[in-house]
């Protein structure tokens, strides 16, 4: 489960920097990266609590 995990987290993370810069408004360009990794670590937090769930 952690070998997932953790790919999940790069993933998310990729993702989170993506769609900050390139999909959102002017207000979330921000690329802080206390921002970007707290939300990716929440992301990380759901899909693992969903994992867990339906296993």
């Amino acid at each position: 489960m952690l070998k997932r995990s953790a790919i999940a987290f790069v993933l998310l993370f990729a993702l989170n920097i993506y769609l900050r810069n390139f999909v959102l408004g002017d207000d979330w360009k921000d690329g802080n990266l206390l921002v970007n990794l707290f939300m990716t670590v929440c992301f990380t937090a759901v899909y693992m609590g969903i994992d867990f769930c339906v296993r």
